[in-house]
């Protein structure tokens, strides 16, 4: 695996197998890996959805509470961790931008957009 100094960290709203509505899931889940090959620390992160299981998946808190500015404001949001693979993903968990935290369905709040 050749080694070069090129760090990427991909965001996304689905990434497959965790949430997957279409397509978007897939390359998410295809890409990092192939990135990886050629020596890119490539890394994932995405929303803490409630349909996530936190249990098979191995998800553990790794910070709480981070102060973020978001649409003018200030926000707190607790960040988890996670492995597919080779590949470190990372969830941000805000429950007053997620408001039902499921996954398609979830209600989003009109700063939602800002916050990511």
């Amino acid at each position: 695996m050749p080694k070069n100094n090129l760090k990427v960290l991909m965001t996304a709203a689905e990434i497959a197998p965790l949430a997957k509505v279409g397509g978007l899931a897939d390359v998410v889940n295809s890409l990092p890996p192939a990135l990886a090959k050629l020596g890119v620390d490539i890394r994932l992160i995405m929303p803490l959805y409630g349909s996530i299981d936190k249990k098979k998946y191995k998800i553990k808190k790794i910070f709480s509470d981070i102060n973020i500015p978001s649409a003018g404001k200030n926000i707190k949001i607790n960040i988890y961790e996670s492995n597919l693979g080779n590949i470190k993903i990372y969830f941000i968990d805000n429950k007053n931008i997620l408001v039902k935290r499921k996954f398609i369905s979830v209600i989003i709040r009109k700063d939602f957009y800002s916050f990511l």
